[in-house]
């Protein structure tokens, strides 16, 4: 019984990166978008976080309620979460995409992209979210540092994770441990990284 656990845990990240090579290939069949690829991987990334965080029994309505990912501000991703996450269940739950363009017209979200039009309102974003166990995420540069759980991150040609540790757990948040090996890890309560 031990063993299968094991198997499935050194299944689960495969999962993840199996998901991402999909949605890599699906985005460079259309060479004429460059950076089409990148979205397509973010978007891959912010339905697979619904697998690997874990949020607690609050944060949903029922044993029904969907995953609601939310984009807040610009939206690069467009048709790109849909496929994302078309026709998926996690947990049971559906997952549901919902879209503001401004910080005042946030409603419910579980995964929460902030565009990097958003830039210069972080401070209301964090605000509106304080408290709350919501999955900040964005590709703006020192995200982590304001009080943001995960940021998308460009090195040697790929998308990268940086997740603040502190960030996640203060909103209530787990993060599995898949998850953690393929990010730098980063505290809010100490200097550099984990």
């Amino acid at each position: 019984m031990a063993r299968d656990s094991s198997q499935r845990a050194h299944r689960r990240p495969a999962a993840l990166w199996a998901a991402l090579a999909l949605a890599l290939a699906h985005a460079q069949a259309r060479p004429e978008e460059p950076r089409s690829a990148e979205r397509a991987i973010k978007a891959a990334f912010l339905f697979n976080f619904t697998k690997f965080v874990e949020w607690p029994a609050s944060a949903f309505g029922d044993a029904k309620a969907p995953f609601v990912i939310a984009v807040l501000g610009e939206d690069l991703f467009g048709e790109l979460l849909e496929a994302a996450v078309k026709g998926k269940v996690v947990k049971g739950r559906p997952i549901t995409i919902r879209r503001y363009t401004e910080v005042k017209e946030l409603g419910p979200a579980h995964v929460l992209f902030v565009s990097s039009s958003l830039a210069g309102q972080l401070a209301e974003v964090f605000e509106a979210t304080k408290k709350l166990p919501v999955l900040t995420v964005s590709d703006m540069p020192g995200f982590i540092q304001r009080q943001g759980a995960i940021e998308f991150v460009i090195a040697d040609g790929r998308v990268k994770l940086h997740v603040n540790f502190d960030n996640a757990a203060a909103a209530g948040l787990k993060l599995s441990a898949e998850l953690l090996k393929v990010s730098k890890v980063f505290r809010t309560d100490r200097a550099g990284e984990k």
